[in-house]
């Protein structure tokens, strides 16, 4: 069985469910969808790779009120973040770099088109 930790990180007043599974941080697929409001959440996952998204129970993360949560890598936050239409993607992404959430390096997460 996978070691899984939770922790919850808040951006503009939205809660951020994270776990860390085998040295890796996943974050809570519905929790970015609502904080960079992105209304079709099923289909913000067609652009994603299985490898950059899981399943997780919530007994796992002790979260008896959720079922099955749908759980996204760092790379899979990188890509929600480039479909968001709201400006603060690019700030969340740098308020979990400075929380130490993200290995991704800046200069990767958003670059302007040459």
């Amino acid at each position: 069985m996978e070691e899984t930790h939770r922790h919850t990180f808040t951006f503009q007043n939205h809660k951020i469910r994270t776990i860390k599974r085998n040295g890796s941080v996943w974050f809570i697929h519905a929790d970015i969808c609502q904080a960079l409001d992105i209304t079709d959440s099923r289909g913000a996952l067609d652009d994603l790779t299985p490898k950059e998204m899981n399943v997780v129970s919530g007994q796992d993360i002790n979260d008896l009120s959720e079922f099955l949560l749908t759980i996204i890598s760092e790379f899979g936050l990188n890509k929600l973040s480039h479909q968001a239409s709201k400006p603060e993607a690019k700030d969340l992404i740098l308020a979990l770099r400075e929380s130490a959430y993200l290995d991704i390096p800046v200069i990767n997460v958003f670059m302007s088109p040459i």
